[in-house]
C-alpha cells in the first residue's frame, strides 16, 4: 500500500498554470474593465468571468491568473478577495505601439511560474525537439503522462508571445492523437471537469461559450467545437453532437475539391 501511494505521488505532475499567458492577460483586461483596481470578493470576480461562484473551471482560471502574478489574492476563506496586481496594469494600461517595458512586464509575467521559470534556466537558450521535451518531463521532471501534451501546449504558447527565446520555439501543432490530455493547473494530477477537456486550449470567448477540441480533419482544414453554458459536458452530450454530425454528413461532399483532383493526377 505504502508502495502504490509513493507510485502515485511520483505521478503528480508539478504546478503549472491551465491557461497561456496571453489568454491570461485577455480575462485580466475583462477584470479590469469590471473593477479595475479593487479587490473584490473570490466569488464576485469567478461570477464576473460568467462562471458559477463553485465551477471548478472558473477557480482553476483565476488559479491561472494567480500563477502569472496577474492577480494578487488577499485573505482566506469567506474574506478571500482578488485584486489586478500593478504587473497585470503595467501590461494592460501600457498602450504603446512599440514597448519595450510592456514586453518586459509580459516576460516577468509569463516566468512567474516556478516550473515556466525553471524550465527556462535549465534550457537558457532553446527548448529541446518536442518529443524530446516530452520524454525529458515524465522521466526527468516526473510529469504525469497524461500532462505532459498540456504543459507543452500551454508553456511554448506562452513562451512564443512572451518571446522568452528569440524566435518562435514552436508552431501551432504541437497535439498529437496518441496524447489529448485534460489541463492541469495545480498539484492535482488533472482537471476533473470536462468542460475543459479537449486537444486544445480553450480561447477567451464571449460570454459562457469555451472551445472544447479543436483538431486537424483534412489537408488545411481544421475543427473547432465551441460550446455555451457552464455545465459538464457529459458523453450523452457528445452522443447527441455525433449523431447531428451524421445527419448533416450527406450534404456535403465526399473529398475535397483539391484533394479530388490531385488523385485523378
Amino acid at each position: 500500500m505504502d508502495e502504490e501511494l509513493k507510485t502515485k505521488k511520483k505521478m503528480r505532475s508539478p504546478n503549472f498554470p491551465a491557461l497561456p499567458i496571453e489568454k491570461c492577460i485577455e480575462i485580466s483586461k475583462l477584470l479590469f474593465e469590471k473593477y479595475r483596481l479593487s479587490a473584490v470578493a473570490y466569488e464576485v470576480a469567478v461570477k464576473g468571468l460568467n462562471y458559477s461562484p463553485k465551477s471548478s473551471s472558473g477557480l482553476q482560471l483565476l488559479g491561472a491568473l494567480t500563477a502569472y502574478g496577474l492577480i494578487e489574492v488577499i485573505g482566506a476563506g469567506k474574506e478571500k478577495r482578488i485584486k489586478l496586481s500593478q504587473l497585470a496594469y503595467r501590461i494592460i494600461e501600457d498602450k504603446r505601439t512599440i514597448s519595450p517595458e510592456r514586453a518586459d512586464a509580459i516576460r516577468e509575467a509569463a516566468l512567474n511560474p516556478s516550473f515556466f521559470r525553471k524550465l527556462k534556466e535549465d534550457f537558457p537558450d532553446n527548448l529541446p525537439p518536442i518529443d524530446a521535451l516530452g520524454h525529458d518531463l515524465k522521466f526527468k521532471y516526473e510529469f504525469n503522462p497524461n500532462t505532459v501534451q498540456s504543459f507543452i501546449n500551454v508553456f511554448t504558447q506562452t513562451a512564443n508571445y512572451a518571446k522568452i527565446y528569440e524566435s518562435d520555439i514552436i508552431g501551432e501543432e504541437t497535439n498529437t492523437e496518441e496524447d489529448s490530455p485534460m489541463i492541469a493547473v495545480t498539484d492535482k494530477d488533472t482537471i476533473k471537469d470536462k468542460a475543459f477537456r479537449g486537444a486544445s486550449l480553450p480561447p477567451v470567448l464571449t460570454g459562457m461559450e469555451r472551445e472544447i477540441a479543436n483538431y486537424p480533419v483534412g489537408r488545411g482544414l481544421k475543427a473547432r467545437i465551441i460550446i455555451s453554458g457552464d455545465a459538464t459536458i457529459t458523453a450523452e452530450a457528445i452522443d447527441k453532437l455525433i449523431k447531428l454530425l451524421e445527419l448533416n454528413k450527406d450534404d456535403l461532399p465526399e473529398k475535397n475539391q483539391n484533394e479530388a483532383s490531385d488523385s485523378s493526377n
